[in-house]
């Protein structure tokens, strides 16, 4: 059994600062990759025993993955227990032989064996695009441009407005009134100047993008790793569960912003490498189709329709992710 805890691994394991990390993901895979972590546990206790009698830190800190699982009870200990057992879990699948490591320096030579390894591990500069987000900002574009405005240019001339407008109310004649009123009107257009000022758009458009945003993606939040390197142009995809962040997505892209200036590791398992024509082809050609094959070449159909929305670019690689975390 591979010593983890020796003098050369503390050097080379880089602490993480967890974004994400799906343990329940992690300690399936582990179970596999452990023979169901039975003659592992039993290994690392033995070790994890050795290495208290000896260790000069605090005790307990030689615990692993058997001990992890077993032992600890509290949540804020299971957080942190989550975290050491990834280390461990991410050692194993190296020293297996079964990760690629793609970033900017390496991609290029080295994409071409993705369809070899079951898992792989990007670095670099990552985006973070939030549809719930954007969809929110969507619906409210209009009342927060509105109020951009205001603060910015448009107090004075509201005010002015309103001045212009509590005069005319009070013309005692009914059609000189609303003539006075139709001139203010006139001069004074708010929608004119918020449209000049690229704070306001159409409401039917607004309204209708976002429908095809909320059906085409259904608020998922998804971490791209960009690499365009001259003619050759590399996108890692992954959707991320919210329920699986360390903390919530405004926090977030409020401390990273939404196109990062640190570099991110995502760890996962690649689900769509290759082109469209190596997907399965659904659509049945017959004279005379059941009741069943016109339902599955319905569903052939509008999964055409969705790939509008989801479809995999062609530079473009999804990931199955398992954990997402800054080296530091």
């Amino acid at each position: 059994m591979t010593n983890l805890y020796s003098d050369e691994n503390k050097e080379n394991n880089k602490i993480k600062s967890f974004l994400y990390l799906d343990t329940e993901k992690m300690y399936s895979i582990s179970s596999q990759i452990f023979a169901g972590l039975t003659e592992y546990a039993l290994k690392a206790k033995h070790n994890s025993t050795k290495e208290e009698e000896t260790q000069k830190g605090p005790l307990g800190s030689g615990q692993i993955l058997a001990d992890i699982i077993t032992e600890s009870s509290s949540i804020t200990e299971k957080h942190f227990l989550h975290d050491y057992s990834y280390n461990l879990f991410e050692e194993a699948l190296i020293t297996k032989g079964k990760v690629l490591e793609l970033n900017a320096s390496n991609v290029v030579d080295s994409i071409a064996d993705i369809n070899n390894k079951s898992f792989v591990k990007i670095t670099g500069k990552v985006l973070f695009s939030d549809i719930s987000r954007i969809i929110r900002s969507i619906k409210n574009y209009n009342d927060f441009g509105y109020s951009v405005w205001y603060i910015t240019q448009g107090k004075s001339l509201v005010e002015s407005y309103k001045e212009l407008k509590s005069e005319a109310n009070k013309i005692v004649d009914r059609n000189k009134k609303a003539a006075a009123i139709n001139k203010i009107d006139g001069q004074v257009n708010f929608k004119k100047e918020l449209e000049e000022a690229s704070l306001r758009m159409d409401p039917e458009y607004l309204e209708q993008m976002v429908y095809a945003l909320d059906y085409g993606y259904s608020g998922q939040l998804e971490i791209q790793t960009p690499m365009f390197l001259n003619e050759d142009n590399y996108l890692f995809s992954a959707l991320l569960k919210r329920e699986m962040l360390k903390e919530s997505e405004e926090f977030i892209i409020k401390k990273y912003s939404v196109k990062t200036e640190r570099e991110f590791t995502v760890f996962g398992i690649p689900t769509q490498t290759k082109g469209e024509q190596e997907k399965l082809n659904t659509k049945l050609e017959v004279d005379d189709p059941t009741i069943k094959q016109v339902m599955t070449n319905i569903v052939s159909s509008f999964s055409e329709i969705e790939s509008s929305f989801t479809g995999k670019l062609d530079y473009e690689y999804v990931i199955d992710p398992i954990a997402v975390y800054l080296e530091i």
